[in-house]
């Protein structure tokens, strides 16, 4: 497109055709559940369907949609179907545990007829993907967000939709047939299109019927697309013209944010995002300020402003069988980097049953606590704020007594005996002082109840070097009348009826040397006590192998037992569904076996690596 000039007055011709939108009919259920979940699998190999020549020249370098990308834009995903690099073999040998794709010579045919079903069933049999799409698709796909605009007061959902500014983009073998295509794809569903020359593109101008919304109808905004070389885009009519000025060379990846990001999770993918934080937040700081003329809300946002990275990006690959999603951002300006020390999270799996479902651990948030304080305190809006707090958690002897305490913390989930339960688990980094709150709070909860007539009582046991109390509130529905007669809010009937007066409310809970644990039931609490030094999460051979290869885990951590947890859900599952789940649905998730993610630093960058472990 060398010889595109700059922005030229367009010139507007409209051929207005109109036809009966495109009907959606009904399917048998069974096919379209097996298409629909095929269709998450079997996107991933769309590039075999061209052939394994596509495979052999696969390119490691941008994808070509990229250059079409406005500068301005505020988030960008892609989806390479070449498998670039080392993904043309990773991917393979991830999608043969998948039913249908263990035989790699037999994929293009089967994903042909695989997309021609999708296609069929989404078009009630109008359309098909091998004689319709295929002669023309590429193998990049992306999706791009413009600057976000901030709502008018008043603005109406049809004035919001307007300003939306969002571009698809695709690469193209043969552009003349995609153009065709849609053009006879948006007539066939209603629309009106006409054609328009701007910066010496041609670009097909959309106009859509409005949609039904409840009893109101809501204006669809004008949309646009256009061949730009061999690059098929689409969306809102600025952000195709925006398209158009990038002339495929001054795009998003020209902008300095973009290629650091894009260079720090460098290496072979399938898919990759970015988001530009700053720009997006921006957007909604200024919505909310906006709205509420309040200083101390603006200190908070700034605040939040300066806590959110720059940006955020990340990457999708096979790596040895699994799914591997790197992620990385720049560590916040309001944020000092600190390096990983210890065992981190990892620690937190020592702690945790055997059988954990889930575990989200969270490193030192006692001490991320204290730094937003100091920074909370240090802006004149919000320090009366923050002396009030202070003045109230006086009581327990103030706010480094109730959160200094606290070291990595994890939220667990069990299943032991098909009975889930789950609690708070905390590595304390002042043992004594978590002890000695949660005194003081006892306390103070026997002396508070007794005005609301909620009165708790605390059954203690011995269980081996712990004291394992459980912990009964009767007439919980109190608690929420005496909070509204503090705050002076009422909700009338409607809190009766969300909180019954004679609910009771048990939990359990321990303290240790090693860890403080608060728990749905005393059965959760011991199965924590028990795991010290003994059976636990971090003993299972999965958790410790998927652990190895996610990497240090100086920042948080994440496990979720898919496969047990998948297993709970189908077990819950009504009779009437669970043939249809067996035959469609269970097959494609059978193979997904345990997720992990960690967290660290590394300089000025804070990365995280999430393994999906697939199962042959």
């Amino acid at each position: 497109m060398s010889d595109m000039v700059d922005h030229v007055e367009p010139v507007l011709t409209v051929s207005a055709v109109t036809t009966e939108p495109l009907a959606v009919g009904a399917r048998p259920a069974r096919g379209r559940a097996r298409w629909l979940v095929a269709l998450v699998v079997a996107v991933l190999v769309l590039g075999l369907a061209g052939g394994a020549t596509l495979l052999l020249t696969a390119s490691a370098g941008d994808a070509a949609v990229l250059a079409w990308v406005p500068a301005d834009s505020t988030a960008y995903a892609e989806m390479r179907l070449d498998f670039p690099g080392s993904q043309r073999t990773e991917v393979p040998k991830l999608l043969a545990a998948f039913p249908g794709f263990a035989d790699q010579a037999a994929l293009p045919a089967k994903l042909g007829e695989a997309f021609d079903q999708l296609v069929k069933g989404v078009s009630n049999g109008k359309h098909d993907y091998q004689t319709e799409i295929a002669p023309w698709i590429g193998h990049d796909l992306a999706v791009a967000t413009g600057p976000v605009a901030v709502p008018a007061a008043g603005a109406t959902p049809s004035d919001i939709a307007a300003s939306a500014r969002v571009l698809l983009l695709a690469s193209v073998t043969d552009g003349a047939k995609a153009s065709a295509w849609l053009t006879a794809l948006l007539v066939e569903a209603g629309a009106t299109t006409g054609t328009e020359s701007y910066g010496g593109v041609t670009i097909t101008n959309i106009h859509a019927p409005g949609v039904a919304k409840r009893l109101s109808t809501v204006a669809m905004p004008d949309a646009a697309f256009a061949v730009l070389g061999n690059v098929l885009v689409a969306g809102d009519t600025a952000s195709v013209r925006a398209a158009v000025d990038t002339r495929g060379s001054r795009g998003l990846g020209t902008v300095p944010a973009f290629r650091a990001a894009a260079s720090a999770v460098a290496g072979g993918r399938v898919a990759f995002a970015w988001a530009d934080n700053e720009a997006l937040l921006a957007s909604a700081t200024s919505a909310a300020s906006g709205a509420v003329k309040d200083a101390m809300l603006t200190a908070l946002l700034g605040i939040v402003r300066d806590g959110v990275p720059a940006w955020t990006a990340a990457a999708v690959r096979a790596v040895d069988g699994n799914l591997v999603i790197d992620t990385v951002e720049p560590t916040p300006a309001g944020v000092t980097a600190q390096p990983a020390t210890g065992a981190g999270t990892a620690q937190l799996a020592k702690l945790v049953p055997a059988d954990t479902l889930i575990l989200l651990g969270a490193r030192s948030p006692g001490a991320a606590l204290a730094k937003l304080k100091v920074r909370l305190a240090a802006d004149p809006a919000l320090a009366p704020a923050v002396a009030q707090l202070d003045q109230t958690l006086g009581l327990i002897g103030g706010f480094d007594a109730a959160t200094g305490w606290i070291g990595d913390t994890g939220i667990a989930i069990t299943n032991t005996d098909g009975k889930p339960a789950g609690g708070l688990v905390i590595v304390p980094a002042d043992a004594t002082g978590g002890k000695r709150l949660i005194t003081q709070l006892r306390s103070f909860a026997q002396i508070a109840g007794a005005a609301a007539n909620v009165i708790p009582s605390f059954d203690d046991a011995a269980y081996g070097d712990a004291t394992v109390t459980v912990v009964s509130i009767p007439n919980a529905g109190n608690l929420l009348r005496l909070l509204q007669g503090a705050t002076g809010n009422t909700c009338g009937v409607t809190c009766r009826v969300a909180a019954p007066q004679d609910i009771t409310i048990t939990f359990a809970y321990a303290t240790t040397a090693q860890v403080i644990v608060i728990g749905s039931d005393a059965r959760f609490v011991k199965a924590v006590l028990d795991s010290r030094g003994g059976s636990s999460l971090a003993t299972q051979p999965r958790f410790k192998d998927l652990l190895a290869k996610a990497g240090a885990s100086g920042g948080g951590l994440a496990w979720v037992d898919v496969a047990a947890v998948r297993d709970l859900v189908a077990a819950a599952l009504p009779a009437s569904a669970r043939a249809s789940y067996d035959a469609d649905v269970k097959p494609y998730l059978a193979p997904l076996d345990a997720l992990v993610a960690t967290g660290t630093t590394d300089g000025d960058l804070i990365r995280s690596t999430i393994i999906l472990s697939i199962k042959p």
